[in-house]
């Protein structure tokens, strides 16, 4: 196998497996090929001596969880040896391995160097008759195509036969295509029945409904919401697509449209593009158009209008609270507080770490800053240690003057070192107890620490005389 080119190295077992791993050890200098692949020795034992090497282990692809197949994306030097292939069922504890393959790796030869694997694209209507052409300029033996969705890892074992020794033509026909089709074909062909197969075309296959074929199944009318509240726009299509997208035209605006989301369909047949949001916002108030696709070199199919309409909502909300960080002293720190909705007054309610069980006190208040009037975070400028404890954002405003208070996040104040600042939260002052008896000695600390430690100091004893001295 020559050196950088891609290799697929097929094992396919013949029920569902839970895992599949393949091992690799170096060419043994006592040992002949054909001693390695004897029927009498146990291939399991084979396996894991000869300072056998786990390359890697994963889970089984294909629809019957029976493909264990293995891409090297560029053959190196160091990969020659002896590989196999193990599978492991559900309830099995030990892998069973078959027989091995034998690497032997080369730099590239005249013939070879001036023949780069190809890579082709190919269109096609749903429907239509697929060509898929691998022709070898050197005497082959045998061909293998295997098939991967584009954005799959590794190839699935699609067909294997022998090739036209006339030809050396290792072509392959499929009629009335599917989107199943679709996705990256590689062809790969063998030039002697002891030589390994060796990539020589790979071919990306698109395939496209015609325009007229194509309807929305599913598709959400108008829909009224209140300003901050979850919302679901459907979008479905008859025909499995590529990407997705969902674009925005505001009320306000007469032409362009602005891009919300852009995405792949969750699975490989899916017609599904339908969109959820924690929140809409006012902005986003307008006519909404799902546009779906079938390859990156196409403009996307676009859905009728939906208009969505939204009205003043009966609660504030959050978008982002404040999250528990730890920093170091004089790191600029922001804590993050942005609301769904306007509001008139932001405010930051803090509680010391000796005061936790006490009332937060409000140290900062002020209007929101930014133009939609929703983000109330903020900013500490070189930290210092007073400024560790808990922080909860409050923020007031309509509908209602209504108030609404966030979680309470901690920050943690290291030093240079990275030791936090710790105060004692709780601690006992006193305890009394008779000699043998169990006592609770509280020590609660306001952040984290990585060990405590107790000491016991002895308490001064004086011996008082008695009536008549001692």
């Amino acid at each position: 196998m020559p050196f950088g080119y891609p290799l697929l190295m097929w094992c396919k077992v013949d029920r569902p497996v839970a895992e599949c791993q393949w091992t690799w050890q170096p060419f043994h200098p006592l040992l002949q090929q054909d001693e390695y692949d004897d029927d009498d020795h146990d291939l399991n034992e084979q396996a894991s001596s000869l300072s056998g090497m786990v390359v890697q282990t994963f889970r089984p692809s294909g629809d019957a969880s029976a493909d264990c197949s293995l891409l090297l994306d560029h053959v190196l030097e160091g990969d020659a040896g002896v590989w196999y292939c193990g599978a492991r069922e559900q309830d099995a504890r030990d892998f069973t391995y078959g027989k091995p393959t034998f690497l032997h790796t080369s730099s590239l030869d005249k013939e070879m160097a001036s023949l780069p694997i190809s890579f082709e694209e190919n269109g096609l209507k749903f429907g239509d008759d697929l060509n898929l052409t691998c022709k070898a300029p050197y005497p082959v033996v045998e061909c293998r195509w295997s098939h991967k969705y584009q954005y799959e890892n590794l190839f699935a074992f699609k067909k294997q036969f022998n090739a036209d020794r006339e030809t050396n033509d290792c072509s392959l026909q499929i009629q009335k295509v599917t989107f199943s089709e679709r996705g990256l074909w590689s062809c790969e062909v063998k030039t002697s029945k002891r030589s390994s197969f060796q990539t020589m075309t790979t071919i990306l296959v698109n395939i496209f409904p015609y325009p007229k074929d194509v309807e929305f199944v599913l598709l959400t009318g108008k829909a009224s919401k209140p300003i901050g509240s979850p919302i679901s726009l459907g979008c479905k299509v008859n025909w499995p697509v590529w990407e997705c997208r969902w674009t925005l035209l505001s009320l306000n605006e007469s032409k362009t449209a602005k891009i919300i989301k852009q995405f792949h369909p969750p699975d490989n047949n899916s017609a599904d593009c339908s969109l959820h949001l924690d929140y809409i916002l006012e902005e986003q108030q307008g006519h909404w158009m799902c546009g779906v696709r079938w390859s990156n070199h196409e403009a996307f199919f676009k859905s009728p209008r939906i208009e969505v309409t939204l009205y003043p909502p009966e609660s504030i909300g959050f978008m982002e609270e404040p999250q528990d960080t730890e920093a170091q002293l004089g790191d600029d720190v922001v804590l993050r507080c942005v609301t769904t909705t306007p509001v008139d007054e932001c405010r930051w309610l803090f509680s010391p770490p000796e005061q936790q069980q006490q009332p937060a006190l409000r140290v900062k208040q002020f209007p929101p800053p930014d133009p939609q009037r929703r983000n109330c975070s903020v900013r500490f400028s070189r930290l210092v240690a007073q400024q560790a404890g808990a922080w909860a954002c409050e923020v007031a405003g309509a509908p209602n003057a209504s108030v609404l208070v966030s979680r309470a996040a901690r920050l943690h104040v290291a030093d240079a070192r990275g030791e936090t600042a710790v105060d004692f939260v709780d601690v006992t002052r006193e305890a009394r107890a008779r000699a043998g008896q169990a006592a609770m000695l509280r020590c609660v600390t306001s952040a984290p620490v990585r060990a405590c430690a107790w000491f016991a100091a002895r308490a001064t004893r004086r011996r008082l005389a008695g009536p008549g001295g001692a």
